[in-house]
């Protein structure tokens, strides 16, 4: 049975990362790059309470969808900023 998920995702902005500086790929951290985006595969709820996410679903596919559109996570819920999660780094090979 598939549920609906309310999906988050960290990812880079639309300019994406940089990965060369003057023709050299460097070592950096890169998280502050990194922004919240909405898959876009239900219609928001309070994160960790609303009743159509998982596993308070009553059935398959519970709630509304929001047609797939990925865009930023603007949706009045605070969410934890990307640096108090996670930290990527580049490093070249």
């Amino acid at each position: 049975m598939l549920k609906r998920f309310y999906v988050r995702l960290f990812a880079p902005g639309s300019q994406g990362i940089p990965v060369f500086s003057g023709g050299k790929a460097r070592e950096r951290e890169v998280t502050h790059l990194l922004r919240l985006w909405d898959a876009g595969t239900g219609v928001n709820q309070a994160p960790g309470l609303g009743p159509d996410q998982a596993p308070r679903q009553v059935g398959a596919n519970t709630g509304d969808s929001e047609g797939g559109l990925v865009r930023l996570a603007d949706d009045g819920f605070k969410y934890p900023s990307p640096s108090s999660v996670l930290t990527v780094t580049l490093t070249p090979q």
